[in-house]
Order: C-alpha cells, then sequence, then structure tokens
C-alpha cells in the first residue's frame, strides 16, 4: 500500500517523463527506479529483463504511470516460452502487462520488455560525506554489516529477536504485568 502512495504521488507530481526514439520506445519511473520500456524482446546495454516475479512486474508498471486494466491481469498464466519476451512485457494485443516464466526472447507486432538496470559491480563513486539530520524513514530489517558506534536516542521501531549482549542501567520503561514463573537464579 505505501509503495502505491508513493507511486501516486511521484505520478501527480509530474516525477515520471517518457521519452520516444526511433528505434524503441523508452519510459524511465522516478530516479530511483529508471525502468525502461523498450519495444521488443532485448534490453538496451546496462539493462536486464525484469524476471523476478509477476509482483514485481506489476510494480514497476505502476512505477512508470500505468493503471486499471494495464496492469490488472500481470498474474495471468500463459506458457510463452520463447515466443514472447522474457520476464515483465507488455503486449501488443491489448496492451496488458504479462509475466513470462519461460525463457523468452522472441516478440509479436511491437511488445515491450520491460528492463530494469544491471546491479552496480562497484561501490558508490562519492558516498555521501555526512548522515542524514533525520531518521530513515523505511529502516531495514535486517542489521548492517558495520553498525556505528554511537548509540541511539530512542528505541527501534523494530526490535530484534532476541535481547542485547549490552547490559542496561535503567529499569525497564513498560515492565510486564505478572511476575515471571520462573525467575532467574542470580538476580542482578
Amino acid at each position: 500500500m505505501k509503495f502505491l502512495a508513493v507511486a501516486m504521488h511521484l505520478l501527480l507530481t509530474g516525477a515520471f517523463f517518457s521519452l520516444a526514439t526511433s528505434a524503441k520506445e523508452l519510459k524511465m519511473g522516478a530516479p530511483n527506479q529508471p525502468f525502461l520500456l523498450v519495444t521488443g524482446a532485448t534490453c538496451p546495454d546496462s539493462y536486464r529483463p525484469l524476471t523476478s516475479s509477476w509482483v514485481d512486474c506489476r510494480d514497476a508498471a505502476i512505477s512508470l504511470g500505468f493503471t486499471g486494466d494495464t496492469i490488472n491481469h500481470v498474474d495471468y498464466k500463459y506458457p510463452w516460452g520463447t515466443g514472447r519476451p522474457q520476464g515483465c512485457f507488455q503486449s501488443t494485443g491489448n496492451n496488458r502487462f504479462h509475466f513470462n516464466t519461460g525463457a523468452g526472447g522472441g516478440f509479436s507486432g511491437n511488445d515491450k520488455i520491460l528492463c530494469m538496470p544491471e546491479p552496480s559491480s562497484s561501490p558508490t563513486s562519492s558516498p555521501t560525506g555526512s548522515p542524514s539530520s533525520s531518521p530513515t524513514s523505511s529502516p531495514s530489517r535486517s542489521p548492517s554489516a558495520r553498525p556505528s558506534s554511537s548509540l541511539s536516542v530512542s528505541p527501534s521501531s523494530y526490535p530484534s529477536s532476541r535481547p542485547s549482549a549490552l547490559l542496561s542501567f535503567s529499569p525497564t520503561s513498560s515492565p510486564t504485568g505478572s511476575p515471571t514463573s520462573s525467575p532467574t537464579s542470580s538476580p542482578t
């Protein structure tokens, strides 16, 4: 739901644009989701077909500004095999997005393959010099490979599944309502 709200915001604020060329039609999303919709069955250099899932196909199409009937049938299962583009594609006949689980490689009429950037093999050339002034609105659920050495001011929105190895020097802010059924043998 949050993704849809972000996509609608970007669409309403004009963050999407499209570009047409003689060989292919490109339609790009927001800078952090630069999907390409390319006529035919081949993605350009540094791009690859979106083959992860029909859900990702639908979400990418939404990020490009497509709605309604065009995206309502992405989960339709049909054995296209090598006759249509690999992974996510927009069909010529009905302009609907579909997800080809087969090998792909072919296309019919003006089918368009949805392409995404190849993953980067090198680190960012100019990372930011300082952290942002506010916390991330959507933190990751997995820990950082290199956690920071400073403590957080407020508790995490996503508590860990196990206790911290560090001792706490302040009382619990919200103790349980009843005593523990089997207390510890060595209280602190």
